[in-house]
């Protein structure tokens, strides 16, 4: 009856919009409701930094279910010293999926060491800049990080260098 996309299609490939809307369009029943939702992103960061913090929430989901519970916090700083500081202040803290786009291994390494142990099995890692001849930083910190645990990586047929793996 009802197909909800909120905040995917602005991650698939151009080629491929077409045939994905074609493709829901397709298995809707008639009368159906296809429901896709897209940010424009630099506005809303523009807006967030110009102090409306509202309007990133907004965005994020506060008219979605649970809309009144915090799905979004925007930390500014650098990653290597924000990150554990966050982790500390969330024992709560379970991470089903962890999409990491830092492109440097620092940052990267940071991210596995505090994020991969609250992620419970079957959770997903994936990586932007893998085997990424220009960014090997994260190629490098993933490479040391699961060391000897045999991570299978599946590449996506869409860009060349993202992986995921289910931990």
């Amino acid at each position: 009856e009802r197909i909800e996309a909120y905040h995917v299609i602005e991650h698939l490939p151009n080629p491929a919009i077409r045939n994905i809307l074609s493709h829901w369009n397709s298995i809707l029943v008639p009368g159906g409701k296809l429901v896709v939702e897209c940010p424009d992103v630099d506005q809303v960061f523009r807006e967030y930094l110009a102090g409306n913090e509202n309007r990133l929430f907004n965005v994020f989901g506060l008219q979605r279910f649970l809309g009144h519970i915090e799905k979004v916090k925007l930390i500014r700083g650098n990653s290597i010293e924000t990150i554990p500081a966050f982790i500390e202040k969330q024992p709560h803290l379970l991470v089903s999926l962890l999409y990491l786009d830092f492109d440097l291994y620092e940052p990267t390494m940071v991210a596995l060491r505090h994020f991969i142990p609250r992620m419970p099995k079957g959770a997903v890692v994936a990586f932007d800049e893998l085997d990424n001849p220009l960014w090997p930083g994260e190629t490098v910190a993933m490479l040391e990080y699961f060391k000897g645990l045999n991570l299978q990586i599946e590449k996506l047929p869409f860009d060349p260098y993202i992986g995921i793996a289910v931990i």
